[in-house]
């Protein structure tokens, strides 16, 4: 494998999957807002991307992509946050 190859794999394997993923269970919580494995899923994202590893091997800020991600959705009209939210309500109680 040469560096752009391995470099690719990078990018495939620690933003455009996980980014693949998030899309996915932001889909199924359209259609069903109440699926518990959607929410953990998109929680368990969040906190790859606001790692250190993540930090680490891309060198951005995670807080940034999140923030960004729910401003994109926002626009959208998907209310990411609202959900996330209702999870950390329900995990309280």
């Amino acid at each position: 494998m040469n560096n752009s190859e391995i470099q690719a794999f990078l990018i495939e394997t620690i933003i455009t999957k996980p980014m693949q993923a998030y899309s996915e269970c932001v889909q199924r919580l359209t259609r069903n807002p109440n699926d518990i494995d959607a929410k953990g899923r998109i929680s368990e994202i969040e906190g790859f991307f606001l790692s250190e590893p993540f930090s680490a091997l891309t060198h951005a800020n995670g807080t940034e992509i999140v923030e960004s991600i729910h401003a994109m959705l926002e626009k959208q009209g998907v209310r990411i946050s609202a959900w996330l939210d209702r999870k950390e309500q329900n995990d309280v109680q």
